[in-house]
């Protein structure tokens, strides 16, 4: 009794098929002999090539190779570029005639490091089948992602759309991952629903890399929000250095001294203990107007969390033209704060103190502006 061993990438060529078939006929004529698949890339706990012990029949002009076991309940594993992974169903048939495959059924599921399933915050599994493609007149293996999977990082929500890995005898690419990613509290800029940036993401050597480019216009607290840079770099279940996303606020509703749109610099941090913040860089020296009234932003902060109320901190100044105060001979500077309730803009005045004017002084009581998000002044009031 011997073991004989049956390449799993003889299917990619018509002398393996051939030889293969070769090697069928005499398993059917030594029934006493064993088979086992070689898997040259799906690599056992030593680092040595996965062998999966099946078993051979001839069924009118089919040989059909099939697993030994139930895959079902006994997983075969294996490690696909070291991520565990294990095969779930295993049959082949070959048409006896010619170097026809008539079934290829290779089901297989992969565990990814560092992304979590939403629901049971396990590290979320991507099921596939290995399929044979034909590219630039060589054949190869290729998975075939069969479902969607929604995952999560840190703060942020993921759903793996699909993923693409191929091999042949001599090569084995990188995993790929092509994901979309929901950055809470940004909303579509028509308002219709979350943002989602789509992106791909490759694996290796126990790190997530990917870039996106021409990202959509979203909003964020009503303003629209543009995104020039998205990179994320993920290993152990966190971002690591090297994640990036930044880009520019946009105020339709205010211009800048050019009289075009508003534009301050803002970033993204993905923090790790899953809270996400927005941020305006150094908002200060930014004016904006509406109309006459010059606004100054000094903070604009926006904190998601994953299970406590959004942190909203948008605050700043307003001068209000020939309102100087006489011991600065500067404008007066009336502080706010400022809150979306779509859809308006509303600046509610702040901390009211005396300010000395030539005749005297004068105290506000009330400075309200509500500015619609089409940039129509709604209301100004100065009391």
């Amino acid at each position: 009794m011997s073991v004989i061993n049956l390449p799993f990438e003889s299917l990619l060529s018509d002398t393996g098929l051939s030889q293969l078939k070769s090697q069928l006929d005499q398993l059917i004529a030594n029934p006493a002999d064993n088979a086992e698949v070689v898997f040259e890339h799906l690599r056992d706990q030593l680092d040595v090539p996965t062998k999966l012990p099946v078993i051979i029949s001839k069924v009118s002009n089919q040989y059909v190779i099939q697993a030994a076991n139930n895959l079902i309940t006994e997983n075969q594993e294996y490690f696909l570029h070291e991520l565990e992974s294990v095969l779930k169903q295993f049959r082949i048939k070959l048409n006896d005639a010619g170097n026809q495959i008539d079934e290829l059924l290779v089901e297989g599921e992969t565990q990814l490091l560092s992304l979590r399933d939403r629901v049971t915050d396990e590290l979320s599994k991507i099921p596939y089948t290995i399929e044979i493609r034909e590219t630039n007149g060589t054949k190869e293996f290729f998975i075939n992602q069969t479902q969607p999977i929604d995952s999560k990082i840190q703060g942020v929500e993921l759903t793996i759309t699909s993923s693409s890995l191929a091999f042949t005898t001599s090569n084995l690419t990188q995993l790929q991952c092509s994901i979309e990613a929901t950055l809470p509290g940004l909303q579509n800029q028509d308002g219709s629903g979350p943002h989602q940036v789509s992106l791909d993401i490759s694996y290796g050597n126990g790190i997530f890399n990917g870039s996106a480019n021409n990202i959509p216009a979203a909003r964020l607290q009503g303003f629209q929000a543009t995104i020039d840079e998205l990179t994320l770099v993920i290993q152990n279940g966190n971002f690591q250095a090297g994640t990036q996303i930044s880009g520019e606020l946009v105020f339709d509703f205010l211009d800048d001294v050019n009289n075009g749109p508003g534009k301050i610099d803002f970033n993204i941090q993905l923090l790790n203990n899953g809270d996400v913040q927005y941020q305006a860089q150094n908002p200060q020296g930014q004016e904006l107007k509406k109309g006459s009234i010059s606004v100054f932003f000094e903070q604009i902060e926006v904190i998601t969390h994953t299970a406590l109320p959004t942190d909203i901190s948008i605050n700043g100044w307003a001068e209000l033209p020939g309102v100087v105060d006489s011991s600065t001979q500067q404008p007066v500077k009336t502080t706010f704060d400022l809150g979306f309730a779509d859809p308006h803009f509303e600046f509610t005045g702040t901390n009211f103190s005396p300010v000395p004017l030539g005749f005297g002084t004068i105290t506000f009581n009330t400075v309200f502006l509500r500015i619609h998000k089409n940039g129509n002044l709604i209301l100004s009031t100065w009391e």
